[in-house]
């Protein structure tokens, strides 16, 4: 791939990982959604006449549209971590949630099982020209990822209507019940449902591995006590021999206090700093 291609190439990967669609991203840069009308988001990209061929204006208007959707709302701490810190959000209802979109390049430092599956992923999407949830191994995905928590939900096109396929249990969420078939916004307020939906619809659009460093704190389920915890996560979407799509979810939890004080350097302050 010559160097045009590849600055496309990662121009257009940075803003799926941003949360953008085709549509949105046309609609955010003010060009044509005809642009993308050859694009598929975590496909092949192929640039020239009759498919991916943006003028100059285009470009220069997509990076300037992606310059602005990539400023953070806080001051991002001027560590290492800085420059692999995509896109930050910050949400308050039942629980209050922090959350860093992060670049793949840090997640060995963070969360090395992570980067495990990923490489896991690639291997069955190279060996079965595709990556497909019939192939995937729970089995070797806890070997590679042995404190990781391994979920699966469906992606349909309206992510209001995704369901948990598979939920690994853990005893402080949800009591250690399984939630196996309920919405994956189950028990969730107004915001948290929003966040997980936009979550799922970002996975399915993109195609691509998507890594979120996550604080939460509050109260998952009327009832229960208060849970604070920091995790690292891994969203990839599966393709279904039918047609459809599934997203695999891989959380590795961290220590609480570690992963407060890292969100100084992830966030620009610590989640009890307001």
């Amino acid at each position: 791939m010559n160097s045009i291609e590849s600055y496309l190439k990662n121009l257009l990967e940075t803003a799926w990982k941003c949360g953008f669609t085709p549509t949105s991203f046309s609609k955010k840069a003010g060009v044509d959604r005809s642009v993308f009308a050859t694009v598929k988001p975590g496909g092949e990209l192929v640039i020239g006449p009759g498919a991916f061929n943006p003028t100059a204006r285009v470009v220069r208007a997509l990076e300037i549209a992606l310059g602005d959707a990539r400023k953070p709302s806080g001051d991002v701490g001027s560590s290492e971590f800085a420059g692999a810190v995509v896109r930050c959000e910050e949400s308050r209802g039942r629980q209050h949630s922090m959350r860093v979109m992060l670049a793949d390049r840090v997640i060995p430092l963070l969360a090395s099982e992570l980067s495990q599956v990923d490489r896991y992923c690639e291997g069955l999407r190279r060996d079965h020209g595709g990556l497909f949830a019939e192939d995937l191994n729970f089995d070797v995905l806890r070997y590679l990822a042995p404190n990781a928590r391994l979920h699966m939900a469906t992606a349909p096109v309206k992510a209001k209507d995704a369901t948990w396929l598979k939920w690994d249990n853990a005893s402080d969420i949800f009591n250690g019940e399984d939630v196996s078939g309920y919405p994956v916004s189950y028990a969730g307020d107004e915001v948290f449902a929003d966040e997980i939906h936009k979550d799922l619809e970002m996975a399915r659009e993109a195609g691509i591995p998507l890594y979120h460093g996550i604080y939460r704190n509050g109260l998952i389920r009327d009832g229960e006590k208060p849970l604070q915890r920091v995790y690292f996560r891994l969203l990839q979407r599966l393709q279904r021999r039918d047609g459809g799509f599934e997203i695999l979810w891989v959380t590795i939890r961290k220590d609480t206090q570690s992963g407060i004080n890292l969100f100084l350097d992830l966030f620009g302050r610590r989640p009890n700093e307001v």
